[in-house]
């Protein structure tokens, strides 16, 4: 059997995470969700992550400097980041 592809979805808003969660898991995706880049980055530190998807404007930390930090440190640099947002 194999296994699904786990994707962290990081995005300050619960209706964005939720929606991601039900349209994502619903394909078979494995998802975990953080409100910010902090509690994302203490994820990736302890689970595998074959995908993040990850919002722009956030609190504490933005999505820039977040993305930064994830390739910046090579236990996860080589995972793939989307960046998301609303902004027009």
């Amino acid at each position: 059997m194999e296994r699904a592809y786990r994707i962290l979805c990081v995005d300050d808003e619960d209706f964005t995470l939720d929606l991601l969660d039900t349209l994502l898991g619903s394909q078979g995706y494995e998802i975990t969700t953080a409100l910010n880049g902090k509690i994302a980055l203490e994820i990736l530190a302890k689970k595998n992550i074959d995908l993040v998807l990850l919002d722009i404007n956030m609190p504490l930390m933005n999505g820039y400097e977040t993305c930064q930090k994830i390739k910046g440190n090579s236990q996860t640099d080589h995972i793939p980041v989307i960046m998301i947002t609303s902004i027009d």
